[in-house]
């Protein structure tokens, strides 16, 4: 998934056992409950700090609130 563009991306529950993010563009993408998702995946993506993904996926940066998209 290098290099892709994963922009508002619907990955709610995406199993990304082995999954390499680096430079993926994760603009507003919605990551909550991804398997295997961890903070060294995202932090090696673009704009992961926009997506929407689990409290234990701060990875120092706010979690944006979906809640508040229209």
């Amino acid at each position: 998934m290098s290099q892709s563009n994963l922009k508002s991306a619907h990955l709610e529950g995406a199993n990304l056992f082995k999954a390499v993010l680096n430079g993926a563009d994760l603009t507003g993408a919605f990551l909550q409950g991804a398997q295997f998702l961890n903070c060294a995946q995202l932090v090696l993506a673009h704009n992961w700090q926009s997506a929407f993904r689990d409290d234990a996926l701060g990875c120092g940066a706010a979690i944006p609130d979906a809640r508040l998209t229209g």
